[in-house]
């Protein structure tokens, strides 16, 4: 009972001393207010692209864009030693050859234009498979840089796109560059005909950053070919990149019987490394006999996609497709 009564005088108090006048010279605590969240406007820097001004237009240009690993469109120009200048294009085909040097010029108006100038400086690395980069530079160390993967900005696609057509009037008169592998080392030509004959008909444009070589019969046979062993093999070739970036083994092998076919595309598929690539793997496989030979190759999607073609139109029996089972 005490308590109920000392709790209700508490109170009292407590109500009295809130409602009392405040006593001069004493200033009482502002009401708090409360903050209604407001949508709040970001804003973004225009960045404003003025042309350079230099005696010579440029001194390197080049822009890419790839929406994958293995299918990428570039342009590329420089100015050579003897004043005409180097222009590379590739795109649904591939060009090369020199221009007079006043297409440099013509570079730098397209290039401000298009845009792409007011992304310099930005690299954003997400995951995915598309890529794009861009670097500019002129002989007072004026240079533009940028680079992305993953999502890539509709400014870049659409500036690159302003710039390729623009290469595509460029090099519009030189004539189509066929790309060739290199061949490592000696090649007997009974294994290189069928290999070189396959790679005419993919159509793949980045032919020359790949090479060709004969693997030897040794104990370093079974890692090289992606067998187990070579029992019953004479003979073997393989086409691969110079740099393990991009997935891609093409191994043919020619038998001493026919009848080992079977066995051998057997062990191809058992044996078949599918993380052998540094940060890229191939999306598919396949296995393909002709005569005594027989096929295995490994690469990722539109690489693997030309390449089947070629192996179809040399004349070849697709035996059997693979996905990667990692995807």
């Amino acid at each position: 009972m005490h308590k109920r009564i000392l709790c209700a005088v508490l109170m009292a108090v407590l109500l009295l001393t809130a409602c009392a006048p405040a006593a001069p010279n004493q200033t009482t605590a502002a009401p708090a207010e409360t903050t209604v969240p407001t949508e709040t406007t970001t804003q973004t820097e225009e960045v404003v692209t003025t042309p350079v001004e230099v005696d010579s237009p440029l001194t390197f240009f080049s822009l890419t864009l790839g929406e994958n690993y293995d299918t990428i469109s570039s342009l590329t120009a420089y100015p050579n030693d003897d004043g005409s200048a180097h222009i590379e294009y590739v795109g649904t085909e591939k060009k090369v050859g020199d221009l007079d040097a006043a297409c440099l010029q013509g570079i730098v108006d397209a290039f401000t234009e298009s845009g792409l100038a007011a992304l310099a400086g930005q690299d954003v690395y997400e995951e995915g498979e598309a890529n794009g980069s861009m670097y500019v530079a002129f002989p007072d160390d004026t240079s533009f840089s940028v680079g992305y993967s993953g999502n890539i900005p509709e400014a870049y696609t659409q500036g690159y796109a302003a710039m390729d057509a623009y290469f595509q009037t460029l090099v519009a008169d030189l004539p189509a560059y066929v790309p060739q592998p290199q061949v490592m080392g000696e090649v007997d030509p009974a294994l290189l005909e069928p290999m070189t004959q396959i790679l005419d008909g993919t159509g793949i444009a980045n032919l020359d950053t790949f090479s060709i070589s004969q693997l030897p019969l040794d104990d370093t046979f079974g890692f090289a070919a992606g067998l187990s062993g070579m029992d019953g093999i004479t003979g073997a070739v393989s086409c691969a990149p110079m740099m393990m970036t991009t997935a891609y083994s093409l191994v043919i092998v020619t038998l001493e019987d026919e009848t080992k076919a079977e066995s051998v595309a057997d062990d191809f598929e058992n044996t078949m490394d599918w993380r052998k690539w540094v940060c890229v793997a191939p999306s598919h496989a396949l296995l393909a006999q002709k005569d005594n030979m027989v096929l295995c190759l490994m690469a990722n999607s539109d690489l693997f996609l030309q390449t089947q073609r070629g192996v179809e139109a040399a004349g070849w029996t697709v035996t059997k497709t693979l996905e990667n089972p990692d995807m």
